[in-house]
């Protein structure tokens, strides 16, 4: 009677697993023809299940299915995504925030996520406004992105963003206790620096705004001078930070490169090279000049992949989460610091 009973029990892929001394999630790849399974061993595990008579199960594997198919269509909510910089286009007018975006956007797809874009310094909104709207398409979850100072917000916005779940992208937002998710500044300097050195230049310049790498806490300055001890004494160079003093004394940067003579000019964003342009800089053309965020292919260093993508899809996968997260975890009562490292070509 225990023989017919055994004879007559379904084969399964444990069973499976169990004669070949596999797991389970090997032979589960092999039925799927999947390229994580050797053909060697995908034809191994085959053979046993035809001996064992192994037979999927149609139901379960419909069930399986239709549970599949409704999560990769499942709708989870809105969004906000708050362009905080003073430029209504920043999105599409600095690469950094287009990219930002777009991984934001990507991602939220892939989640189930729609997202509600909002202008923080358009002229049409005000702090009550703001709350109608999100009360309105009962957005919870918040992404700021665009802000080029740490105090992003006024009292009154602060009161209704308190009442939110906020992450910030690329900066932290020092006036509200938000997590942040950001590129590694420090790598990133450090390594165009030392690839500069690597091609040759004996002089590097950097070049950037006191603002911008004040609210990065000096990650950009400090990959720039940490890379330079690869460089003699005389020829280290200090970062120039005083383009907003500039603007009003273009003499001072015209100084700067008259007294230091460097034979490269590195700049990390947009606003520094619109600062220089508008102070009509006249950099001689004995002086490379890089910028790292715009394309070029004189160098092959400029392949470097910033991951501002990653920085954004990142950050959205973190909103969802905690939108998602049905009791509060008191693990996150600090804010966190989540930093994304860059790409080498």
């Amino acid at each position: 009677m225990s023989g017919n009973s055994k004879s007559n029990k379904r084969a399964t892929m444990a069973d499976i697993a169990n004669i070949l001394g596999i797991s389970k999630a090997s032979v589960s790849f092999a039925m799927k023809g999947s390229p994580k399974i050797s053909k060697k061993l995908r034809t191994k595990i085959l053979n046993t299940a035809n001996k064992l008579g192994y037979k999927k199960n149609p139901m379960l594997s419909a069930v399986l299915s239709t549970i599949k198919n409704q999560e990769k269509n499942k709708f989870f909510g809105c969004i906000a995504l708050i362009n905080a910089n003073p430029k209504r286009d920043a999105f599409i007018k600095y690469p950094i925030f287009e990219k930002y975006a777009n991984g934001v956007k990507a991602e939220a797809k892939k989640l189930g996520f729609s997202i509600f874009e909002v202008w923080l310094h358009s002229p049409n909104l005000n702090p009550t406004k703001l709350k109608e709207i999100l009360d309105a398409r009962g957005i919870t979850g918040v992404l700021v992105l665009g802000h080029t100072h740490s105090n992003v917000f006024t009292r009154e916005y602060i009161d209704i963003f308190k009442t939110l779940k906020v992450v910030s992208i690329g900066v932290k937002i020092k006036n509200l206790d938000t997590d942040c998710v950001c590129a590694d500044k420090f790598r990133i300097a450090h390594h165009a620096t030392t690839k500069v050195i690597s091609l040759g230049f004996k002089r590097p310049a950097l070049v950037l705004s006191e603002e911008i790498d004040s609210i990065v806490e000096g990650r950009f300055s400090g990959g720039f001078m940490s890379a330079q001890l690869l460089l003699s004494e005389r020829n280290r160079i200090p970062p120039f930070l005083k383009l907003s003093l500039a603007i009003k004394k273009p003499k001072i940067f015209s100084d700067f490169i008259s007294k230091y003579k460097p034979d490269v000019i590195l700049s990390f964003s947009e606003h520094t090279n619109e600062t220089l342009e508008r102070i009509n800089a006249r950099i001689p053309s004995t002086i490379t000049q890089i910028r790292l965020e715009s394309t070029s292919e004189k160098h092959d260093w400029q392949a470097i992949d910033l991951n501002y993508e990653a920085v954004g899809a990142t950050a959205m996968k973190q909103l969802a989460d905690y939108v998602n997260r049905p009791l509060k975890n008191e693990l996150y009562d600090v804010s966190l610091m989540t930093i994304i490292s860059p790409k080498w070509a």
